[in-house]
């Protein structure tokens, strides 16, 4: 009497009528965009005056996006530059007759989160213009300067992130 009959209804339906349907509805737009890649990085620095009077800094760069960045030697194969400068300039580190030129491999991009760090030491001594004339450094106000630079492309723009402490010398 009372007997209920079913119908089947279709369930074939085209890709394009689907697509159709979930654009016209708004569903699934969100599902289908293209993640967000953010380059970034930021470059850290700590400076300590160590027992024997020479200054002691520490850097560190952290890739802070979430895709990974291309590093750039500064110097000696190292990712972070050091550098000192005073009243006069930069302060030369480097014996001048000095020829060695070491060989870098290829640095792989760095992942985010992942880091670089760096350890560095002065003792106040500085090169002249000739062979093996390292001495003192004049009495002054100076800086150590850690440099960072990266690009978010191999072979791309490049940036450059720079942090400076200062210190008097001599020490106290």
């Amino acid at each position: 009497m009372n007997a209920v009959h079913h119908r089947a209804v279709p369930a074939t339906m085209s890709l394009a009528t689907a697509c159709l349907v979930a654009s016209l509805a708004g569903c699934g737009a969100d599902r289908l965009a293209a993640p967000q890649l953010h380059s970034d990085a930021a470059l850290g620095a700590t400076l300590v005056r160590l027992p024997d009077g020479s200054v002691s800094m520490h850097a560190v760069a952290t890739n802070t996006g979430n895709t990974a960045i291309y590093l750039t030697y500064a110097e000696y194969c190292a990712f972070i530059g050091m550098s000192v400068r005073g009243p006069q300039g930069d302060v030369p580190r480097d014996d001048p007759c000095s020829s060695i030129i070491p060989l870098c491999v290829l640095p792989e991009p760095l992942r985010p989160g992942k880091r670089v760090e760096r350890h560095f030491v002065f003792d106040g001594k500085q090169y002249g213009d000739t062979c093996n004339s390292l001495h003192p450094i004049p009495p002054g106000s100076y800086e150590v300067v850690a440099t960072f630079t990266w690009s978010a492309a191999a072979g791309g723009p490049r940036t450059t992130l720079t942090r400076a402490i200062s210190f008097d010398w001599p020490p106290p």
